[in-house]
């Protein structure tokens, strides 16, 4: 199995579907140390697809992502919670991913613009659900291919010293998407019992002692920022036991941020990406 992460998901999509509260880490070090705030992020394959952030004040509540013509607008609520995240492409607006909280959970929907302007709803939303200590315990992803809300997979987390160390994937036994319509839901297939869940793959994770990219962000990545670095990832897939392996090496400025992080699969290919910050 090829890990092959989708830079556009990740660098668009992904920073739309996911907020997260920082659990940044300062250390003593020489020189001082400083919080540095990510300024750009640039992921170098084939060709290079670079990301700047722009802030709304120090404390560093994100009002801006762009990618080229391309850009996610953070709208905050009264209590600085992460109300919507509108895209816009070429000037227009397209789309816009929108939260909801209830005690110790998020609700996340998806949506499109029609040509007249109205939000439309889409069929597909994620439940976050955090423990007593704000750190992400379960994430659900429901389709509403009909009437009804069904739960397509949900991810189960384990964290130690701030970071995720383990993650366990569960899919739904009676529901089918090919990749390519995740968002369309043109390819989904229901059985009788909609609630039956059969655990798919296991993830453990190891990391450094340095400081995570976006550890100084209030909101970005919702729920999935830990506080160091990935250093080893091992994937199980639990049918076959078969384990793929991700490795990540860093160069770090002196204030312990990554500058730079290298991905190696297990076949050998390679992903790059480099960071720039402002730090005070």
């Amino acid at each position: 199995m090829n890990f092959k992460p989708v830079i556009s998901t990740f660098l668009m999509l992904l920073l739309s579907v996911i907020l997260t509260i920082s659990i940044g880490c300062k250390k003593t070090s020489s020189p001082p140390q400083l919080t540095c705030y990510l300024s750009t992020m640039s992921v170098l394959n084939d060709g290079v697809v670079t990301q700047t952030f722009e802030y709304s004040y120090k404390n560093n509540i994100i009002d801006q992502v762009n990618e080229g013509n391309d850009y996610n607008e953070y709208v905050f609520d009264d209590e600085f919670r992460l109300s919507s995240i509108v895209h816009y492409k070429k000037g227009e607006k397209k789309s816009e991913t929108r939260y909801t909280y209830d005690q110790n959970t998020v609700k996340e929907t998806f949506g499109n613009f029609a040509t007249n302007g109205d939000w439309i709803s889409e069929n597909w939303k994620i439940i976050y659900e955090f423990d007593e200590t704000d750190q992400l315990k379960k994430l659900e992803s429901h389709l509403k291919p009909d009437t009804a809300w069904i739960i397509q997979y949900y991810n189960l987390y384990e964290w130690s010293n701030g970071n995720i160390s383990k993650k366990e994937h569960w899919k739904n036994k009676e529901v089918m998407l090919s990749d390519e319509t995740l968002r369309g839901h043109t390819n989904v297939k229901l059985g009788l019992n909609d609630d039956e869940f059969e655990q798919y793959s296991v993830s453990t994770y190891q990391y450094d002692d340095k400081i995570h990219p976006f550890s100084a962000n209030k909101v970005l990545l919702f729920g999935k920022v830990t506080k160091n670095n990935l250093i080893k990832e091992d994937y199980t897939l639990v049918s076959t036991n078969e384990t793929n392996t991700l490795d990540y090496t860093y160069e770090y400025n002196d204030h312990d941020y990554p500058i730079s992080r290298l991905i190696t699969t297990t076949d050998g290919t390679t992903f790059n990406t480099k960071y720039d910050y402002n730090c005070y």
